[in-house]
């Protein structure tokens, strides 16, 4: 995955445990809330906020805290062109 020739990754976010796909849901709109709603610039910055408020409201449901986890440079930056407004990140149909 890291070591594609024409690219690759340059980080991995995912339970390394059994992991419930609603829990998950949760986890991952805080990521998304970390790197575009709260600005956080770096993907351990945002990846520890979304741990923490994941936490703040679910408490360490199914272990999810404690299983996410980063494959990757938490030190790296994400540099974002401002998201078209009329995309919506929802997980309600």
């Amino acid at each position: 995955m890291i070591l594609e020739p024409d690219g690759g990754r340059v980080a991995y976010w995912s339970n390394c445990g059994i992991g419930h796909l609603s829990q998950n849901k949760y986890i991952n709109e805080y990521l998304f809330q970390a790197l575009y709603a709260d600005n956080i610039p770096t993907i351990g910055e945002a990846t520890t906020q979304a741990k923490w408020n994941f936490y703040g409201e679910l408490g360490n449901s199914g272990d999810v805290v404690t299983d996410f986890a980063l494959l990757g440079d938490p030190g790296s930056y994400f540099v974002f062109s401002d998201p078209d407004p009329r995309i919506r990140w929802t997980t309600r149909p």
